[in-house]
C-alpha cells in the first residue's frame, strides 16, 4: 500500500512539473535582435541558424511551447532548451495531421519532412554535414502525393548546389541538371514527348543550347534528329 502511495505521488509531480513546462506562444517574449511578442508580431525567420530566444518573464525558457487552432486542436507544438528550440518542432493541419516535423539542436535545424494532407511525405530535407569553411550542405527530396520520387537536388549553404534530377510522377526520368554555388552551371537536359531540350551553363549563363527531335525508327529504338543553336 505504502508503495503503490509513492508511486502515485511521483506520477503526480511528473505531471505537474510538465505542465509547468508547457506554455501556450502567447505567454512567452520573443527575442531576435530586439524582443518581440506573438501577440502583435512575428519575428522573421532568418537562416537554418534558428536565432530565436523565448523568453519567459525575461529568463531563457525551457520546456514546451504549444499554439493552437481556432478550432482547438494543436497548430505547432516545439521543445525549447536554454532559450533555444531543441528537438521536436511539429506543426498540424486543422484536421490534427501532421503537417511539418522538424528537428533542432541548440537553435540549429537539422532536419525536416513536410506532409501533404493525406499524411503522405511531400518534401524531406537533412542535414548532411558541414566542412572546415563552415559550409553546410543539405540533401532535399520532393514527392508527388501518390508517393512517387518528384526531385531530388543538394544545397550548400540553402542554396543549389551539385546534381539535381525531376521525375514524371510515373516514375520516368522528366530531366537533370548541375548547380554550382546557386547558380546552373553543367549539363540540363529536359525529356519530353516529342524529343529532348539540352543546354549548357557555366556560373549562370546559358552558353549553349540543342533540341533533339524524337524519330521513332521502330517501337523500341527511337533516333533523334539533332538541331543546334547558340544564344
Amino acid at each position: 500500500m505504502k508503495k503503490n502511495i509513492t508511486i502515485l505521488l511521483i506520477g503526480i509531480t511528473f505531471n505537474l512539473l510538465s505542465a509547468q513546462n508547457r506554455i501556450d506562444i502567447s505567454k512567452v517574449n520573443v527575442k531576435l535582435g530586439k524582443e518581440v511578442n506573438y501577440k502583435t508580431e512575428l519575428p522573421k525567420r532568418s537562416s537554418f541558424r534558428n536565432d530565436f530566444t523565448y523568453l519567459l518573464e525575461g529568463e531563457n525558457y525551457d520546456g514546451i511551447i504549444f499554439m493552437e487552432h481556432k478550432n482547438g486542436k494543436i497548430k505547432q507544438e516545439f521543445s525549447v532548451k536554454n532559450g533555444k528550440r531543441d528537438g521536436s518542432y511539429k506543426t498540424f493541419y486543422k484536421n490534427g495531421k501532421i503537417e511539418w516535423d522538424r528537428t533542432y539542436k541548440n537553435g540549429w535545424l537539422l532536419y525536416f519532412t513536410k506532409f501533404y494532407k493525406s499524411g503522405n511525405k511531400e518534401i524531406v530535407k537533412k542535414f548532411v554535414s558541414e566542412d572546415k569553411e563552415g559550409h553546410e550542405y543539405y540533401s532535399i527530396e520532393g514527392f508527388y502525393e501518390n508517393g512517387q520520387l518528384e526531385f531530388q537536388w543538394s544545397q550548400k549553404d540553402r542554396k543549389p548546389h551539385g546534381p539535381f534530377e525531376h521525375y514524371y510522377k510515373t516514375g520516368v526520368l522528366k530531366g537533370i541538371g548541375h548547380f554550382k554555388n546557386g547558380l546552373e552551371h553543367g549539363l540540363f537536359e529536359l525529356y519530353k514527348s516529342n524529343g529532348t531540350y539540352s543546354s549548357r551553363w557555366i556560373e549562370g549563363r546559358k552558353v549553349s543550347s540543342t533540341f533533339f527531335d524524337k524519330i521513332i525508327a521502330d517501337d523500341t529504338k527511337p533516333n533523334y534528329k539533332k538541331t543546334s543553336f547558340y544564344d
